[in-house]
């Protein structure tokens, strides 16, 4: 075994060494130098380690690493092997380049700090570990685990962050990121956040495997781009403002509970199991190329300004008790029951809409402006108790007719159709849906 203390190597060439046993150092200082070929046949402890404008580089570790408060400046590392675990309390990383990593088991990063700084091709067949990381102007790529992602407390900030893959569960608590590009990202397994708050970011090519549930989602200024959900996507509270999604795909349900959404534009969005947004509120919202395989409820939500332009609803559709002022409906589809009961509409427009399933006006509430443009009705519609038999009760009635998907709606009616999930087998139980108690609906 071997201990030192306090060795400080400047403007040195350290290379082509051997260590067998156990090393502990303990503020080793690295100046101006280059260290390189170096092999540790057992375990090394660094505590207190400070580099600056220097190199390492081909290092093996043939057990594990253990490194204490370092500290990286201008420095740059690569090529290294640990046929352990990496466990890493409080390193200070600035302006320093680190790539090129393999480590057998798991790499833990406790409270890490990067600034102007880039972790490159790091790999690990354990888990991933980064906890408490306050991460600025820097950028992490080609970050791989064989295992799962453990993420806590991240503050993220002006950065990139690309090419991550997880092969099991990523877990994440307190997410801060602002002003991040993150892209390419899978992660197989299921994803669990507590605590997330995005601000001006982009979000681009991600896959998220078994699930994808969020405790508090708040998101302001961002765009999310080719992004893929394959298992369920919940949330238990969202708020978002200002924000884009474009050609993002859920092939199981969608639940967000308490969602509030305003001046945001859906573009080319799927769901291709069920839609719950009950109490939601949504303002100044644009929704082009979009469809929607189950059932899908907003009962009782807030619907204001939303513009709905080339939509597919192949399930139940539920607005019961909901409030909705200047929403226009352009060439949509409803190809099952759509239900207005308990409703209030103000100024809601339906143009060149195509309702193939019965529609359920029951005790809804017909305000100024609500206008029916160019829409067939394929099965008698239900009104009773109801304002709105003023101007359809003497609709005539369309023939019966197969769906028909217009072009620009087939490429999402295929990935709709061919989604690996069912939304027959987490389909809303039809006295839900159907058999609401009117008493409900008293405080409207």
């Amino acid at each position: 075994m071997i201990s030192a203390n306090r060795i400080v190597y400047t403007d040195c060439l350290n290379e082509l060494m051997r260590f067998t046993g156990a090393v502990t150092l303990t503020r080793m200082g690295i100046v101006e130098s280059i260290s390189r070929n170096i092999r540790y046949a057992s375990f090394l402890s660094l505590a207190y380690l400070s580099t600056k404008k220097s190199l390492v580089g081909s290092i093996t570790i043939d057990q594990s690493v253990s490194l204490n408060k370092p500290k990286f400046t201008k420095t740059s590392i690569s090529d290294i092997t640990v046929n352990g675990m990496v466990d890493a309390v409080s390193p200070v990383i600035t302006e320093s380049k680190i790539q090129n990593v393999s480590v057998e088991h798991s790499i833990t990063l406790k409270s890490p700090k990067l600034t102007g700084s880039t972790l490159e091709n790091i790999s690990t067949a354990g888990d991933f570990i980064f906890k408490d990381a306050n991460v600025q102007s820097s950028a992490l790529r080609s970050i791989s685990a064989g295992g799962g992602g453990i993420f806590g407390k991240l503050n993220l900030k002006n950065g990139v962050i690309e090419q991550i893959s997880m092969a099991l569960d990523a877990l994440a608590e307190k997410v801060i990121m602002q002003s991040i590009d993150l892209q390419n990202v899978i992660i197989a397994g299921g994803t669990l956040l507590s605590y997330v708050n995005m601000k001006a970011g982009n979000f681009e090519s991600m896959v998220f495997g078994d699930g994808f549930v969020v405790d508090e989602l708040k998101l302001n200024r961002v765009r999310f781009t080719s992004i893929s959900v394959v298992g369920e996507a919940v949330s238990r509270s969202s708020t978002i403002k200002e924000a884009e999604f474009r050609n993002v795909h859920f092939g199981a349900s969608v639940e967000l509970l308490n969602l509030d959404i305003r001046n945001t534009d859906l573009i080319g969005v799927g769901v291709s199991g069920n839609t719950l947004l009950s109490y939601a509120v949504l303002k100044d919202l644009s929704l082009v190329e979009v469809g929607f395989a189950g059932v899908s409820r907003f009962s009782k939500s807030t619907i204001e300004r939303v513009n709905v332009d080339k939509a597919l609803f192949l399930g139940r559709v539920g607005f019961e008790g909901a409030y909705m002022s200047k929403v226009v409906f352009r060439n949509v589809t409803f190809a099952d029951v759509v239900d207005f009961k308990h409703a209030k509409l103000y100024r809601v427009q339906f143009l060149e809409c195509t309702f193939k399933g019965p529609v359920i006006f029951d005790h809804s509430y017909r305000g100024r402006g609500v206008k029916f443009i160019d829409v067939k009705f394929e099965v008698e519609m239900s009104l009773k108790s109801t304002n709105m038999k003023s101007i359809l009760r003497n609709q005539i009635l369309s023939p019966v007719s197969d769906l028909e998907v217009p072009s620009v709606l087939e490429p999402m009616y295929n990935v709709l159709m061919n989604s690996e999930s069912s939304p027959e087998e987490d389909e809303v139980p039809t006295e839900l849906f159907y058999d609401m108690d009117s008493e409900e609906y008293d405080e409207l």
